[in-house]
C-alpha cells in the first residue's frame, strides 16, 4: 500500500529526474486513460528540436484505469506524408521503462520514459512524432503527438 509519505517521496523523485526537461505541448491521438504531462529533454525551443546523431529522452505521466499488467506495449512513430513510420526500439515493452515498476494498477500514476537515438540518415524535417502505450491485452491506453524538428 502506497502511503501519503511514499507518494510525497515518488513526486519529490520524479521532480528531480525530470528538473532538466521540458514540459512540451502535446496534442491527444486517442488515449482512453489520464494523460499528465509530457517531457523531452533536451527542448531548448518549440518545437523540439532532436539532433541528427544525438539522443533525446521523452517522458510520459499517465494513470490507468485498471489492471494493466506487466506485458503493456509501446509504439513510437513519426507520420510522414500521410504514412505512418515507426521507430525502431530496442524494447517495445512498457515495464522497465516505467517509474513506478510494473505490475501498471489502475489508479496509480506513472511515467513512462524513454531515451531514443536520432539517426544521422534522417531528413531534416518538422515532423509529429507519436507515443503509443497498449495494456497487456493490446488496448490502446495513451496515444501523445508532439511536433518535433529534426536537426
Amino acid at each position: 500500500m502506497i502511503t501519503p509519505v511514499h507518494r510525497s517521496l515518488l513526486l519529490i523523485a520524479t521532480a528531480f529526474l525530470y528538473a532538466d526537461a521540458v514540459d512540451v505541448q502535446y496534442t491527444d491521438c486517442g488515449s482512453t486513460i489520464p494523460v499528465g504531462e509530457v517531457t523531452v529533454e533536451p527542448c531548448p525551443s518549440l518545437p523540439c528540436e532532436l539532433p541528427r546523431g544525438g539522443k533525446t529522452k521523452f517522458g510520459i505521466q499517465f494513470q490507468p484505469d485498471q489492471d494493466a499488467g506487466y506485458l503493456g506495449q509501446v509504439e513510437a512513430r513519426t507520420v510522414v506524408w500521410g504514412m505512418a513510420v515507426p521507430i525502431s526500439l530496442d524494447s517495445t515493452q512498457i515495464c522497465g521503462h516505467v517509474h513506478p515498476k510494473c505490475p501498471l494498477k489502475p489508479g496509480q500514476w506513472y511515467t513512462y520514459s524513454r531515451t531514443i537515438h536520432i539517426n544521422k540518415s534522417y531528413s531534416r524535417m518538422t515532423v509529429p512524432l507519436q507515443w503509443l502505450l497498449m495494456d497487456s491485452n493490446g488496448n490502446l491506453m495513451v496515444c501523445v503527438e508532439i511536433q518535433v524538428e529534426i536537426v
